[in-house]
């Protein structure tokens, strides 16, 4: 997480350690679990030209998470994503 956190360099996929969610996608296109849960950081959502707002509906995604929700679905999956606290 530390490649997408806040308190970190915010490198995202640019730092080696980001590379490893690749990882968890091969193994899920090998093995194709019916579900699986992944979690991040609250930032990944944002990384790399999104931007956060109170109100939910004016939250844009970065190009960081877009990128994870698209490899996810591009190996089979239907993806959800919500908040939980």
């Amino acid at each position: 997480c530390q490649p997408f956190t806040r308190r970190g360099e915010r490198l995202g996929f640019d730092d080696a350690r980001g590379e490893l969610f690749f990882e968890v996608l091969r193994v899920l296109h090998q093995r194709q679990p019916k579900a699986f849960l992944l979690e991040n950081v609250w930032n990944m959502q944002f990384l790399d030209g999104g931007h956060w707002d109170s109100d939910p509906q004016k939250c844009v995604f970065g190009e960081v998470y877009k990128k994870v929700m698209s490899s996810l679905e591009d190996v089979g999956y239907t993806v959800q994503s919500r908040q939980i606290n």
